[in-house]
């Protein structure tokens, strides 16, 4: 809420989270790196979806970031001028 409300007219916004992969069973290296990452907040897509989407509507892509298969997504939200 607080880059929301900070954010001016006409900004954007740029979010960029690591997600477990699309399918566990077809990329189990990345979902292990994922279930024990020591951040502790990795989210599945449709949970940060649902979380962004509280705060307005937000542009969401899904991105291949390394070759282990790790996925991340990028999110951005452009402010209404």
């Amino acid at each position: 809420a607080e880059m929301i409300r900070t954010t001016k007219n006409g900004g954007v916004i740029v979010v960029i989270d690591a997600v477990f992969p699309e399918n566990k069973w077809k990329n189990p290296l990345a979902h292990y790196i994922r279930q024990y990452d020591r951040g502790q907040h990795v989210r599945y897509q449709h949970e940060q979806q649902e979380l962004l989407s509280t705060f307005g509507n937000w542009e969401i892509t899904r991105h291949l970031s390394s070759f282990t298969g790790l996925e991340l997504l990028l999110c951005v939200l452009a402010m209404q001028e």
